[in-house]
């Protein structure tokens, strides 16, 4: 269950207001974490058979008063807690769409709370209450998952409450027979409904007695909670910590986090500033929980950052446990990424085995965070099985599945699907493209045909791309190989129902990767005995500027079909431009990265004071070729287009402004953008552009035909 969605509702909902007690709005003043401990488990106050147990906790959230959780609920933080009370006046359910019935929840001190249930569930949770037939309320423990406090019609103002398409509770139903039987009830719009009744039994009442207090924990004990196996991708409070599912977390929020190491992290050592002192050390690496308890795609890169190497988990392997506290997560390539900056106060605490655990520098580890590590390990990512053949890229063939051991050469972050272009050093004839990415990556004036694989990463694989860079030996299971329009072989890996990543990071030792390296090695011999000169591409024969003509086989469509030339001089026109507005950027000049205006310093390079962030123009341009280019706008939806990147000169060409200009009058700019894409045809333009890093296209050249 994640965290409820808020939604509005108009003070004409139907919602009998005549009980309400609660005075609207609903005050929260509460602060920190919600309740103190996970494993406290509640008895109902009316009846001894309707307890909550430790398991149910995390599904239902922690008990806590009355007043707390109309607080949590009102903040949109319903799912977190849950309350005990007595559910009565049921009403009739409705015949329209949605479905939804009333009634009242009695709750602490004479509180009384108008609830409606509305949504796909409702028909049958109205079904089951009818059951109840016992002359006294129903007792319940109610969540506040799915719950949204809404104004009701009185005077003075009162709260209600309404459940739109999500609900989850326990209650106690006594039958026309005089049985009784508990109820579990949970309804999503996501997913079918979920209802359970069975008769109360011995070990319910077992478990409504008090827990134990926990005794302090030592290396030489087994962490463990008698028991009971916590949900590793939702850990809840440990020791006084909540901890954020990695599925949950959001951008430009602080968070406490765990979960289980993927590869061996990478190092960056300080070095030298130019303007004087030293750089901080770094360390990213990437967690995600354990395979049994992993629902989705919930991977979290991040970068630790310290003044001295020594400070951080350097030492962490693939299967390791990991958490952190007080993390910041920013946005970088559109995904979630954590940050541990240097000057801000952040702790970690890592765990290799049940009687081997490490903490950050004067941070503490509590019993019961390391009983979670501990159990992390135990249940932690396991290597993936794979039924298919290990082949060399030189083995490809075309409708088949493999697993492959190559290097990353290039990792392409633009688009829904990222791309992810690697090589083993062996060819193949129908592979072809992408070799000047292979020339780029290792410094030499040219190489060999059909060298260079492209990957497409769909689904859960594509968050790979945050994860994986350039020189890095890695295994890569189940990829499916086919042909593109242009008859090459391109790869796929993963789907939209992918659960778990296909890649692991190798290191140069292992032995699956030395045929690898030795025919990387041989392949630099041969370069560097060659001895070829360099050559620069002949310079290609310009029309004039005033002329544009129809090419016989359009360049972009080309591109667009699968051919990567490592130069475009084409004329094209622009459809559209992304973003709409607001082209004012920060630009590393020693990292060479975009960042948002808002930043005053670069995490990559970890330049804290920003000197080297100056102010550009950056826009991308979506083009297509001229022969295609429509004469108004509402032609452009229905071509596929090619994005380049403007930056600087380029971007300021194409604006006609410079960033000072754009700054005082960022009208004039729009007015032209609008002009030139609403008719597209109208207005060409002729672009040289080159591949740059990450694959995409960066122009170099921009003019206007006169």
């Amino acid at each position: 269950m994640g965290r409820a969605r808020r939604r509005r509702t108009s003070a004409a909902d139907p919602i009998e207001a005549e009980r309400s007690t609660v005075a609207f709005p609903v005050a929260d003043t509460s602060t920190g974490p919600p309740f103190p401990s996970a494993r406290t488990v509640c008895v109902h106050p009316r009846t001894p058979l309707l307890a909550l147990c430790e398991s149910e906790v995390d599904m239902l959230g922690a008990p806590v008063p009355w007043s707390r959780w109309l607080g949590r609920v009102s903040r949109g933080r319903g799912a977190a807690v849950c309350t005990h009370g007595t559910l009565s006046d049921v009403s009739g359910l409705s015949q329209g769409e949605p479905r939804s019935f009333q009634c009242v929840l009695d709750g602490a001190e004479d509180a009384a709370l108008p609830v409606t249930f509305r949504g796909p569930y409702a028909a049958a949770l109205h079904e089951v209450w009818r059951r109840h037939t016992h002359d006294a309320p129903m007792p319940v423990f109610l969540s506040g998952f799915g719950g949204d406090v809404v104004r009701v019609r009185s005077s003075p103002p009162r709260a209600g409450l309404v459940f739109s398409e999500r609900v989850a509770l326990k209650a106690l139903l006594h039958t026309d027979a005089e049985e009784e039987l508990l109820l579990w009830f949970e309804g999503d719009r996501s997913r079918p409904t979920t209802l359970v009744m069975q008769p109360p039994k011995e070990a319910d009442e077992q478990a409504a007695q008090p827990l134990s207090q926990t005794s302090t924990l030592s290396d030489a004990s087994l962490p463990s909670w008698p028991g009971h196996v916590l949900d590793l991708a939702r850990p809840g409070t440990l020791d006084g910590t909540t901890y954020t599912p990695l599925a949950d977390v959001e951008v430009h929020s602080t968070v406490h986090v765990m979960g289980v190491v993927m590869d061996k992290p990478v190092v960056h050592l300080p070095r030298a500033r130019a303007h004087g002192g030293m750089t901080d050390a770094m360390v990213r690496l990437a967690i995600q929980p354990p395979k049994p308890w992993d629902g989705g795609a919930s991977l979290l890169v991040m970068n630790l950052f310290a003044r001295h190497l020594d400070r951080l988990p350097t030492h962490v392997v693939r299967g390791d446990a990991l958490l952190v506290r007080q993390l910041q997560i920013q946005a970088y390539q559109g995904k979630a990424h954590g940050v541990g900056p240097a000057f801000q106060p952040y702790a970690w605490a890592a765990c290799h085995a049940p009687h081997h655990c490490t903490a950050s520098p004067g941070n503490e580890l509590g019993a019961e965070e390391r009983a979670a590590l501990v159990q992390m390990v135990q249940h932690g990512t396991s290597a993936a099985v794979s039924t298919h053949p290990l082949v060399t890229l030189d083995a490809l063939q075309p409708n088949t599945y493999v697993d492959m051991i190559v290097e990353v050469v290039r990792v392409k972050h633009f688009g829904a699907v990222p791309d992810l272009f690697v090589a083993d050093y062996t060819t193949h004839p129908l592979i072809q493209g992408h070799d000047a990415l292979l020339a780029k990556h290792h410094a030499r004036p040219d190489v060999p045909d059909h060298m260079v694989f492209q990957i497409g990463l769909w689904g859960q694989q594509a968050g790979l791309s945050t994860r994986l860079q350039p020189r890095q030996l890695i295994r890569i299971n189940n990829v499916r190989i086919k042909t593109n329009a242009l008859g090459m072989l391109q790869g796929s890996l993963g789907t939209s129902t992918d659960r778990g990543y296909n890649v692991a990071v190798l290191s140069e030792r292992d032995p699956l990767v030395q045929p690898l390296c030795t025919r990387r090695a041989e392949w630099l011999d041969a370069c560097t005995s060659a001895k070829r000169p360099r050559l620069s591409p002949p310079s290609p024969v310009r029309p004039p500027r005033f002329e544009l003509w129809e090419a016989e086989e359009p360049l972009i469509r080309s591109i667009l079909d699968g051919y990567s030339p490592a130069v475009l001089d084409t004329p094209c026109c622009v459809l559209r431009v992304s973003p709409e507005h607001d082209w004012l950027r920060a630009y590393c000049s020693t990292c060479h990265r975009i960042l948002p205006q808002a930043h005053a310093f670069c995490t990559t390079c970890a330049d804290e004071d920003g000197h080297a962030l100056v102010r550009v123009l950056h826009l991308v341009l979506h083009v297509c070729d001229a022969s295609d280019a429509p004469a108004s706008r509402r032609g452009a939806e229905y071509i596929d287009t090619l994005p380049l990147v403007a930056t600087g000169h380029v971007a300021a060409a194409y604006l006609g402004c410079s960033v000072q200009e754009y700054e005082s009058d960022r009208s004039a700019s729009h007015d032209r953008i609008l002009e030139r894409t609403t008719r597209p045809a109208a207005h060409p333009v002729h672009v040289r552009a080159s591949l740059q890093d990450h694959d995409t296209y960066i122009i170099d050249e921009l003019h206007f035909p006169t």
